[in-house]
């Protein structure tokens, strides 16, 4: 998987995992350099680069101090004078005529180190972008680098040892890391059911669906910060909507795919370009992490699978909604998810396959739905909401976009409410048509109560 996600990167498309962050206060940069440095010291992947064989290296010492110059290259340091920065205004489109080839920020791993940071403070107020390398890590990956990096800022402001309240990793572990458990008895037991998975993703390869494809594109871009859009749900609704997901029997997780298939469905009709299928595609990632991962350091346990639904099959809300909860079930808990790693495995052992595979510029799917769940509800800090002098205000991780499909959608959760956020190509949704697309999955969650007795 790391060779086909370095594959899959591209200037025009970078294969990086984006998180913005908002905060009430201003950073302290020379401990937030110092924290940065102690973070990096417990993820071995994240501060490497690849070598020209195309593999890790990982030869030096593993003990060895950050330099102030990887700090330099890794963090981008701004400061104004606004109560605000505007951050997405300092990114200039390198090509201002020809959008086509325009690129967003790309953490170059043959070059530099899987991590970047853009850091704009300004009169009371902190914005700070994150860029990860897909290779180095998945998004459970960057949910852990980030929240050590906190534990360890809050630790320094408050006087504490730095590695106070953050669990003991292993290094080691990363030599395992591309084990999938396939000899195992967990998925042994389901090996007669495997035929089922193959059947499917037949049906998925010959089957069309619609992209995400607006019938007219954006015309001009202004900015090539990544095209990132979020919003909360109150708590109220946050708890109405797992109150509804217990009243059914259903996760929380599935109402919004639900909704997201049902955003999607009525958006395209409404500002897509016409096509002859009515299939939509949704991308989902899953975690194959287990509990003999909690000591492993940032690094790439994920995989794919892909469900499909028609118009047709969303008109009874219930039965929609049942089916599909009932399917990501099979799919996770007969291991069908596994059946995706083991192809790009064989991908991998053909020359020049796996590359091929990845740089495809064919659309895979209409949108990516990925759950993040809480990313920071185990850390210390997160409990009162505040890292040392900053204090939370809204974060938006969100995945890479990819050629012809240019939507990336993530749910996540803090404290009592659910943040929905939504990474976009500017090259094809302008910023106020993705707002308007990120409020119609709101409202279609807000509305699957009411909808689901129709």
């Amino acid at each position: 998987m790391e060779k086909f996600h370095l594959a899959a990167d591209s200037a025009e498309y970078p294969n990086t995992i984006f998180c913005r962050m908002r905060f009430a206060g201003e950073i302290d940069e020379s401990i937030a350099r110092d924290a940065t440095k102690r973070m990096l010291l417990r993820h071995l992947l994240i501060r490497k680069t690849i070598g020209r064989a195309g593999q890790w290296e990982l030869s030096d010492d593993t003990s060895a101090e950050i330099l102030d110059a990887d700090l330099q290259r890794m963090l981008t340091w701004t400061y104004c004078d606004e109560e605000t920065c505007v951050i997405e205004d300092s990114f200039a489109p390198p090509l201002p005529t020809d959008f086509a080839d325009a690129v967003v920020p790309q953490v170059d791993i043959n070059a530099e180190h899987g991590l970047r940071a853009w850091v704009y403070v300004g009169a009371g107020h902190t914005t700070i972008l994150t860029g990860i390398h897909h290779a180095a890590g998945d998004g459970g990956g960057g949910i852990q680098l980030l929240s050590d990096f906190f534990q360890v800022y809050d630790n320094l402001c408050g006087g504490r040892e730095w590695d106070y309240g953050l669990r003991k990793l292993d290094i080691g572990l990363l030599k395992t890391r591309g084990r999938i458990g396939v000899f195992g008895w967990n998925y042994l037991r389901h090996l007669w059911k495997q035929p089922i998975a193959l059947f499917g993703m037949a049906k998925f390869m010959l089957q069309k669906f619609r992209p995400f494809e607006p019938s007219q594109k954006a015309l001009m871009l202004t900015t090539n910060f990544p095209g990132i859009v979020g919003l909360w749900l109150n708590e109220k609704d946050s708890a109405n909507i797992q109150s509804f997901a217990d009243h059914n029997n259903v996760r929380v997780n599935s109402v919004a795919m639900a909704a997201v298939f049902n955003a999607c469905q009525k958006w395209l009709d409404q500002h897509g370009s016409s096509k002859s299928t009515d299939w939509i595609r949704m991308v989902l990632p899953i975690s194959y992490r287990a509990k003999s991962d909690l000591r492993l350091p940032v690094t790439n346990k994920a995989t794919i699978v892909q469900v499909d639904r028609r118009a047709d099959q969303m008109r009874n809300r219930k039965s929609f909604l049942h089916f599909l909860n009932r399917e990501i079930d099979i799919v996770v808990g007969w291991q069908f998810d596994k059946i995706f790693l083991m192809v790009i495995g064989l991908l991998a052992m053909l020359p020049g396959r796996l590359k091929r595979a990845a740089e495809n510029p064919a659309a895979r799917g209409t949108i990516v739905f990925t759950n993040l769940g809480e990313p920071f509800r185990l850390k210390k800090v997160a409990k009162r909401n505040w890292s040392g002098q900053l204090k939370w205000i809204d974060f938006d991780f969100v995945g890479p976009i990819r050629p012809n499909m240019p939507v990336n959608f993530t749910l996540q959760r803090h404290q009592k409410r659910y943040r929905l956020s939504l990474h976009f190509d500017r090259r094809v949704l302008t910023e106020e048509l993705a707002a308007e697309f990120l409020a119609s999955i709101e409202n279609e969650v807000r509305s699957m109560d009411a909808a689901s007795s129709t």
